[in-house]
């Protein structure tokens, strides 16, 4: 819970408090609460304000998930409902979330997450980056949400394995032909030279 201002003098005449407080535990319902303001140097204190909170239902499942963000896939992905950006999400709510460490870096990411996810956002090739670094932790993600761990590490494995193989491959095609198109020569000529990069 937060109150702004938490602290200050009255001017007064009225005087406007904000307090602000997470609902994410409490069902759909109407909920009675006291506001209690005190200062010792004033003759009326305590006050306290009797006032209700309503807290409304999510007639949708998926509005409600939508609600608590992962910029940079939702970024990457364009949606917040992309399976991808589901899956992280979970992730992050069943597994980051119960731990210490989980919630530190969880913190951390949505200090930074928001201007990197309008860069992202704003740029196709950074997009696909992105979404290319994601996949795979995605899946790692999904292997830590619905399989035994043994499981886990031997899907990561695979996963790890997958990524470098693909990897080499795509800089050994680059190599290739970074090679036959900066060298002119004929390309017959140069077949032992390419199979030895």
């Amino acid at each position: 819970m937060s109150c702004t201002p938490s602290s200050g003098t009255s001017t007064g005449g009225q005087d406007t408090i904000t307090v602000s407080y997470s609902t994410s535990s409490l069902s759909a319902g109407t909920y009675p609460a006291m506001i209690t303001v005190s200062d010792p140097a004033a003759d009326n204190t305590p006050q306290t304000i009797s006032v209700s909170l309503t807290v409304a239902s999510v007639s949708n499942k998926d509005e409600m998930e939508a609600s608590s963000p992962c910029f940079i896939a939702t970024a990457a992905f364009g949606s917040p409902m992309d399976y991808h950006v589901k899956i992280l999400r979970e992730f992050r709510d069943k597994r980051l979330l119960t731990s210490g460490i989980g919630r530190g870096l969880v913190s951390v990411y949505y200090k930074i997450s928001p201007s990197v996810a309008e860069l992202i956002r704003k740029n196709q090739t950074a997009r696909a980056a992105v979404r290319c670094v994601l996949i795979p932790i995605t899946g790692a993600a999904f292997l830590a949400l619905y399989f035994h761990p043994i499981k886990f590490l031997i899907g990561l494995t695979f996963i790890l394995l997958g990524s470098i193989l693909c990897y080499r491959c795509f800089h050994k095609s680059r190599a290739k032909s970074y090679v036959l198109a900066t060298s002119g020569a004929n390309p017959d000529n140069l077949s032992r030279l390419l199979n030895n990069i």
